[in-house]
């Protein structure tokens, strides 16, 4: 599926059963696939970082890891990617600034506390997908999230977000994907 569908960023292990991901990156590329790869492993030597990079990937992980410093590595290959020179993702009418963490919507700044900025940037980021509350939460609170105690956190700063977007515009820019989360879609595609 890798050669028959269109993805952002491509997250790659390198410990697969049958072919290895060193393998799968270099098929990749020999297919002229310049889909951004993270390579995924647990092998943690500098000569396979290097043979990974030189395959043509694009950053390395080594396992364990956090999954702040996983998001924090696809954020910046995002970055890379949007031509290497600007940090603007445009959806319909919402401009968001990564770097400044300006947001804007019909050109109108709409003012978001830290925490509504980093859920209004994973759903921009991942625009069309569907993504659950726990992924959310795991990826503004960290492992600092917990299911139990903070259940509701997730709608509570959506619904704030809404009540700020409310003010400017009347579409609905945050969708609810009844019994799983939120996503944004991007109706320019």
């Amino acid at each position: 599926t890798i050669l028959s569908e269109d993805f952002d960023i491509i997250i790659l292990d390198i410990m697969l059963p049958g072919l290895n991901g060193y393998e799968i990156l270099k098929h990749l590329r020999k297919e002229k696939i310049k889909n951004p790869v993270l390579m995924l492993t647990a092998k943690a030597d500098i000569e396979d970082k290097v043979k990974g990079l030189n395959l043509g990937a694009d950053d390395y992980v080594v396992k364990p890891f956090s999954g702040m410093e996983l998001l924090a590595r696809l954020r910046a290959i995002y970055r890379r990617m949007s031509n290497g020179t600007t940090n603007i993702l445009k959806l319909n009418e919402i401009t968001v600034n990564l770097e400044t963490k300006e947001v804007l919507i019909n050109n109108e700044q709409v003012e978001l506390t830290p925490k509504e900025f980093n859920i209004l940037e994973f759903l921009a980021i991942n625009k069309n997908k569907p993504i659950s509350k726990y992924d959310i939460a795991e990826h503004v609170w960290g492992d600092s999230y917990d299911i139990i105690s903070t259940s509701n956190f997730v709608e509570v700063h959506i619904k704030n977000i809404r009540k700020k977007f409310s003010k400017i515009t009347k579409n609905q820019i945050i969708e609810t994907e009844r019994g799983f989360g939120y996503k944004i879609s991007d109706k320019n595609e």
